[in-house]
């Protein structure tokens, strides 16, 4: 089994890595996974997810990975009307909100 690249996050001023996939979660929960691009056998969920935590609340602010066609993914494809960022809840389910 090959090692999957980690997430990002920043904590307090510090750029950490994530071994953890919260977006996952609201994937299982029913939102939309686009049709993304493999890259790479080290990256099976096909993007790499950056997240602050600011105010005890967890926020996804960036994605890098490519759908099938080429294009590059952003935070605002999976969640339409936040281009910047989102809240992740404790419980992990999107709160879409900046």
């Amino acid at each position: 089994m090959t090692a999957q690249m980690p997430e990002k996050i920043v904590y307090q001023g510090a750029i950490l890595e994530l071994c953890t996939e919260p977006l996952e979660d609201y994937f299982a929960k029913g939102g939309i996974r686009p049709a993304l691009e493999r890259s790479t056998t080290a990256l099976w969920r096909r993007y790499v997810g950056s997240w602050e935590v600011v105010d005890n609340l967890l926020y996804l602010t960036h994605l890098d990975g490519r759908l099938v066609d080429g294009t590059k993914i952003t935070v605002s494809m999976i969640f339409p009307g936040f281009p910047e960022k989102v809240t992740v809840r404790a419980d992990r389910s999107a709160e879409v909100g900046a």
